[in-house]
């Protein structure tokens, strides 16, 4: 993992700067943050137009641009519904905010969470649950957190221009949930899915599974 390295994104007015952080250090600020409503549908309609006029753009190619700029994914999530997961301190302004990046049932997810770090906020969301999700705050408004999405895929799709042509790294993930198969092999990105809802499918999934691993390992 590339931890401390910033990585800066600006809009409008604002600036924002984000790097990786460890889940030890994302579990710490947990215990001083709170969730922030999630803006799914942003992340699926970015996809959806992004395939509909760059169809070769795939799953692997996310994901390598992931490796590339972040390193490789951290353990910190769930391995049935996601493939990977990425966690951040996002700074913009004089507000910060942890973020968890992953691909929860197969779509990109950015669950956001505001850190605590003034007296009148302490006082106001304090004892509050910290599992209870809260609208956008103004530091960080909703249009912020769409606009953040829409440059975070842009800055994906730079990396994947530059890079998809060269890349030659081997790497292989699972897709649980979604019963595929993605990666680069063979010199070539590839996408292996399964039909989820079809029992012959999900054993000959589970079986491709066992014959990549046992030659992994």
């Amino acid at each position: 993992m590339q931890k401390n390295k910033s990585h800066t994104l600006k809009f409008e007015e604002k600036s924002c700067s984000f790097c990786l952080i460890s889940p030890q250090e994302y579990s710490n600020y947990r215990k001083d943050s709170i969730p922030i409503q999630e803006e799914l549908m942003e992340s699926i309609y970015i996809v959806e137009w992004i395939k509909s006029i760059l169809p070769n753009i795939q799953y692997p190619h996310y994901y390598m641009a992931l490796k590339g700029l972040f390193g490789e994914s951290d353990d910190f999530y769930d391995d049935y519904k996601c493939s990977f997961g990425y966690l951040f301190l996002v700074k913009i302004e004089e507000s910060s905010y942890t973020l968890n990046f992953t691909d929860t049932k197969g779509c990109f997810s950015f669950y956001f969470r505001k850190l605590l770090t003034t007296s009148s906020e302490f006082e106001q969301y304090g004892e509050i649950p910290r599992d209870i999700i809260h609208k956008p705050f103004d530091d960080f408004s909703k249009e912020d957190i769409k606009r953040f999405i829409q440059l975070f895929f842009g800055y994906l799709l730079s990396y994947i221009f530059a890079h998809q042509e060269s890349y030659n790294e081997e790497f292989i993930r699972y897709q649980n949930y979604d019963f595929f198969i993605y990666g680069y092999r063979d010199g070539a990105f590839f996408v292996d899915e399964y039909d989820r809802s079809d029992e012959e499918e999900q054993n000959k999934f589970y079986e491709e599974k066992r014959k990549i691993d046992l030659i992994r390992n």
